[in-house]
């Protein structure tokens, strides 16, 4: 469903079943059910994820579809007038998938990709511009696209990002809007955020300013932030665009941050602290391009549970903050409109207001009912009518999303979510699955590895490392953690991991407790992890009541694959602290890594 204003919207129809794709309909309904016409379509309709099939240009529906000839899909865009169901054209567009799409307003901006079966032959894509009549333009790529939300439309150009040798960059190709000319190309990054006049692109040095005429950059945000009130050194990971302000999403370790920084001097504002958290439902691309003044987004913690936080980053406060009850949850579905934002949970349709940062329950609706952002129009959600269908003879559902709902319905919203205290986790972290993949824009690339010193202790961030530590043993920021041994192992692909061996003692409830933890990462990572796989009996987490014996660490290190040695790959550097060793068990060092490696205290 695609709404149109206030009255109409463009509704898909088809028959379940093994001929759906034969025929199905497009038609337009009016807000009382009936249908001003139909037009039947065959094929499928060509949509994924961030890719719409159907869009509305001036006085046309435009709608893409997908047929396989062969092996390889053929797209065909199909256009009708939005007064009568007239059809308008038909435009083949190729072979591939549709990748991407964007849409202005006068104007649709398809990417498509064409992936060939022959081996050792290059994807190829395609820009495709078309009007409310005819098609405009095509402008080729020679690379395929990189995943994301592109085209992204700045001032009067469009810009696409497409792959690189590195998953972590992009190469981005800027088009003239209305001709589909080259205006340049940028070496970056794939994160990027733009209200539509200003148009930043992370890069490895931190967020560039970009001018879309020239493809000229200016310097704004540095990649290392360092903020008042902010401990240590965060990384930057992704940006929105606000109203008088540009927000970063930084990360250090797992924790996350929200900075903002004036959008002409780039001076900063003020941050917020999110705690363990990662943010948005995508973390390739965490962060949309725009947000409001107080901007709200949902999270997920280390142990699996879905939040939303409201917060206001020029402040520095972090206004609300929910999480699902036992018998509720928060849903997928997350999106903005003029008033605020939209939010699903279990059993009801609720409102984010980001005036008062309160969250009500606006609706109940079925839980098989979808949403997406084209079901939006100014403040009226359009839901696609109840079974049993009959074309014509049943009523949408529309919900004015700025009405004030009964007490009763507003407060819905309270059997599937509660409010949680608005105060970041700053102290005692979340425990985290250790069976749970690492997952987030903290894994990123911090660029090309360099040589390893030997040296006594690595030159890692050992902040990172110990504040990790500490959440995999369920310990406060403030509890003693040690580094006992570390060594870095290169294969000749080369894959490079980092490995640390670290005790923590939390003495903050009750008897004192002491945890061992072996965390490791990819060289090229920031974030470290103690994940293993669930089919794997191996434990890289343990916890005693008492400082660990000779034995306990012996068991501990034979069963969670630690090696003093050349293994899967050679040993680069590495060393065992003795006199941490002594601290943590009493006793000298009885491992050790060999001569040549360790390095003698």
């Amino acid at each position: 469903m695609v709404a149109i204003d206030e009255d109409r919207a463009i509704v898909r129809f088809l028959v379940p079943g093994p001929d759906h794709e034969k025929q199905w309909w497009i038609a337009l309904m009016r807000r009382d059910g009936s249908l001003a016409w139909v037009q039947p379509l065959s094929g499928q309709l060509a949509a994924n994820e961030g890719v719409t099939g159907i869009e509305i240009i001036q006085d046309a529906v435009t709608v893409m579809t997908s047929t396989f000839v062969g092996d390889d899909p053929e797209l065909e865009l199909h256009g009708f007038a939005l007064a009568d169901g007239a059809r308008r054209f038909e435009i083949a567009h190729g072979q591939g998938f549709a990748s991407g799409v964007a849409n202005d307003g006068a104007r649709r901006f398809d990417l498509r990709v064409h992936y060939p079966a022959s081996l050792g032959v290059r994807p190829t894509a395609e820009l495709v511009a078309t009007s409310s009549t005819k098609q405009l333009w095509r402008a080729s790529i020679p690379i395929s696209p990189a995943p994301g939300p592109d085209p992204t439309l700045v001032d009067d150009s469009l810009a696409v990002r497409v792959e690189s040798g590195d998953d972590d960059h992009a190469s981005w190709w800027v088009f003239e809007r209305s001709s589909g000319t080259v205006r340049g190309e940028l070496q970056a990054r794939v994160q990027s955020c733009s209200d539509g006049a200003r148009w930043f692109v992370r890069s490895d040095d931190g967020l560039l300013l970009v001018d879309p005429k020239t493809v000229a950059t200016r310097d704004a945000v540095p990649a290392a932030l360092q903020a008042a009130d902010l401990v240590g050194t965060w990384m930057l990971d992704d940006c929105a665009v606000i109203p008088g302000a540009v927000v970063v999403l930084a990360s250090r370790g797992y924790r996350k941050a929200m900075v903002a920084f004036d959008l002409e001097t780039f001076a900063p504002l003020g941050h917020v602290e999110l705690g363990a958290a990662y943010v948005g439902n995508n973390g390739f691309d965490p962060m949309p391009a725009r947000m409001h003044a107080k901007p709200a987004f949902p999270v997920m913690t280390h142990d699996g549970a879905r939040e939303i936080m409201v917060i206001d980053p020029i402040a520095g406060q972090l206004l609300e903050r929910w999480g699902g009850n036992d018998d509720g949850r928060i849903g997928y579905a997350f999106m903005d409109w003029s008033g605020g934002y939209l939010a699903s949970t279990t059993h009801t349709l609720a409102v984010v207001d980001t005036r008062s940062a309160s969250l009500a329950g606006l609706a109940t609706i079925p839980e098989d009912v979808s949403l997406g952002s084209q079901q939006i129009v100014g403040s009226t959600l359009w839901l696609p009518p109840t079974g049993p269908l009959r074309l014509g003879a049943r009523a949408p559902r529309l919900i004015d999303l700025s009405a004030a709902a009964s007490e009763d319905l507003r407060g819905a919203v309270l059997f599937d979510v509660h409010a949680i205290a608005p105060s970041p986790v700053r102290g005692r972290a979340q425990c985290p699955d250790t069976t749970a993949p690492l997952t987030g824009p903290g894994t990123g690339s911090d660029g090309t590895l360099g040589p390893v010193a030997q040296s006594r202790l690595p030159t890692w961030d050992l902040d990172i490392l110990h504040e990790a530590a500490r959440m995999h043993a369920c310990a406060p920021g403030s509890a003693p953690s040690l580094l006992l041994a570390w060594y870095v192992m290169e294969d000749d692909r080369p894959l490079r991991n980092d490995y640390a061996l670290v005790l923590v003692e939390n003495t903050s409830h009750g008897p004192p407790t002491f945890t061992i933890v072996q965390a490791s990462r990819h060289a090229n990572n920031r974030e470290w992890t103690v994940g293993v796989s669930p089919h794997s009996n191996r434990e890289v987490v343990r916890s005693f009541d008492h400082r660990p014996t000779r034995r306990e660490i012996d068991a501990f290190l034979a069963q969670s694959d630690w090696h003093f040695d050349h293994d899967w790959g050679r040993v680069l550097a590495g060393n065992v602290l003795d006199a941490e060793w002594m601290a943590a068990t009493g006793h000298s060092p009885w491992r050790s890594f060999p001569k040549g490696i360790e390095r003698p205290d």
